[in-house]
């Protein structure tokens, strides 16, 4: 065989030994119970990380909107200040239902208020 053709052979079986190693790993963090805790690590890291996100964008709204209602700005900027705090707004909902999905996903909050 080629160089090429041995290549792909190699490339082959390395893509199935290492799935091979996923199912097992995976396997094994579910006979251990661990799968569930690391799930859960994800979800609480992810919340946080939407919670950050959410805090930022909430603060570009407040500037946006203060920039948009000073009427010592052009009308150009003012504009475009309105529309960019539309867009934070936007965002800080996104990533506030987010954060709420994974918290809850993560048990940190009942999907009941």
């Amino acid at each position: 065989m080629g160089t090429r053709t041995t290549a792909a052979c190699d490339a082959v079986g390395n893509k199935w030994n290492e799935k091979g190693h996923e199912m097992k790993k995976e396997e094994h963090m579910q006979q251990s119970g661990l799968t569930g805790m690391v799930e859960g690590a994800k979800n609480a890291m992810g919340a946080a990380c939407d919670k950050v996100s959410e805090t930022v964008s909430g603060a570009k709204y407040e500037v946006n909107k203060n920039i948009a209602e000073n009427p010592n700005n052009t009308v150009g900027t003012r504009v475009q200040a309105a529309n960019d705090a539309v867009g934070n707004k936007m965002s800080e909902k996104v990533h506030e239902t987010k954060k709420d999905q994974q918290m809850e996903r993560a048990g940190l909050k009942s999907e009941t208020p």
